[in-house]
């Protein structure tokens, strides 16, 4: 069974983009939440974080099989560290999907 990676961000979060990042350059597929895309008040967006039960209401907040890791900073350090393997599917897929492709 292959792990669950799930992202809860915003648009304009440089710590969501680089949170992204990483986890493209390992090649692992996530679940992206956007809160700018789902409420339209920064209440809204509180109130969702709330209901995590994280303790936290920064964004990003990265997930693993339900478990929190945490925020950016917790989380590239638990995998710079080698503390968390990262379930990468295939290392073809170490780009961004904005990534140019290479043409033959």
């Amino acid at each position: 069974m292959t792990a669950t990676i799930e992202l809860v961000s915003k648009d304009a979060c440089r710590y969501c983009r680089y949170a992204k990042e990483l986890l493209w350059s390992h090649g692992v597929e996530f679940k992206e939440t956007n809160l700018s895309t789902l409420y339209g008040s920064k209440q809204d967006m509180l109130a969702h974080l709330t209901e995590l039960g994280t303790g936290s209401r920064t964004v990003p907040q990265v997930f693993l099989d339900g478990e929190f890791l945490g925020g950016y900073t917790a989380f590239a350090r638990k995998v710079r560290s080698g503390e968390l393997a990262l379930p990468c599917r295939d290392p073809r897929t170490r780009r961004p999907p904005w990534w140019p492709t290479q043409s033959s």
